[in-house]
Formats: C-alpha cells, structure tokens, sequence
C-alpha cells in the first residue's frame, strides 16, 4: 500500500529544506565566515529552497489538472 500523496510531499519538502539548510551552512562556513553569517546563509537558502519546491509542485500539479494522464 502507498503512502498518501500529502505525506509524500511533506517529506519531500523537508528533505529539500535540508539539503539547502545544510548546503548554506557548508558553504558559509568553507567560505570563512563566522557562525551567524553560515545560519543566516542557510537560513536564506533554505527559503529559497522552500518557495522553488513549492512553485514545482504548483506547476505539477496544473499539469495534472490540465491532463490526468501525466
């Protein structure tokens, strides 16, 4: 039995939260900056990340709606 398709995407979103949290941190701190600077990258990232996994859905979904079949 498959999961239902809100939970799939919740974790979806989460994981890719994460990976842009954890991708800002990186960065920032290879970059040489202090820790409020790396958080705040990552903080930044993660939003970015958030509103771009969000809009694919959006565009997803429309698609689904225009033709069931994809």
């Amino acid at each position: 039995m498959t999961a239902p398709m809100p939970r799939i995407i919740s974790l979806a979103l989460v994981g890719f939260v994460a990976a842009f949290l954890l991708g800002g941190w990186l960065i920032g701190t290879i970059g040489g900056a202090g820790w409020g600077h790396s958080l705040a990258m990552a903080a930044a990232l993660g939003i970015a990340g958030a509103g771009l996994q969000l809009l694919l859905l959006a565009v997803r979904r429309r698609r689904e709606l225009e033709d069931p079949e994809v």
